[in-house]
């Protein structure tokens, strides 16, 4: 007479156990995304800009459209294949040049904050022409970005919304 096999070695135990270790996965995926996660960002490229531009918030897929909107004062090196930037051009503030600094960027679902704040330069920073008017480009890589639907971008600066920008899925 045979002996019984354990449940977990037979075929019915292993295809129980792979079912249940997807469904798991799945269950902390699904917790993951509604948490939201952080994107690393990079933004050390400053643009120069003028008061027509100020205020506004883009968003540059190429590098031809770049150059034309931002017209950088050094050398950009930008994978356009894999990145994309999103670009503010600061208010005007006072007499006095003020620099964009984001501090991070999280997506929640289909929005995404980027916080930020306005810092006034020291001496040795390097600035840029135009007393008042200053802005920052944010690169993201687009493999973070893919969606099925329409992202809100929000520009938050004290937790307070400044900006909105919706980016479609064939932007991406």
């Amino acid at each position: 007479m045979s002996k019984p096999k354990p449940f977990i070695s037979s075929l019915w135990g292993i295809a129980f156990v792979l079912i249940l270790a997807i469904v798991v996965l799945g269950i902390n995926n699904y917790r993951g995304n509604q948490a939201g996660f952080n994107i690393a960002f990079s933004s050390s490229i400053v643009i120069p800009t003028d008061k027509t531009k100020a205020n506004s918030f883009q968003l540059i897929d190429t590098a031809e459209m770049f150059a034309k909107l931002c017209q950088p004062t050094e050398p950009v090196s930008i994978d356009w294949t894999k990145q994309l930037a999103l670009v503010y051009f600061a208010p005007a503030q006072s007499t006095t040049s003020h620099l964009v600094k984001p501090l991070s960027v999280h997506r929640d679902n289909t929005t995404i904050n980027i916080d930020y704040q306005l810092e006034t330069p020291t001496v040795d920073t390097k600035t840029v022409s135009g007393p008042n008017y200053t802005g920052v480009a944010i690169l993201l890589d687009r493999a973070r970005l893919i969606s099925s639907s329409n992202l809100l971008v929000n520009l938050l600066q004290n937790k307070t919304i400044t900006q909105s920008l919706i980016i479609t899925p064939n932007q991406i």
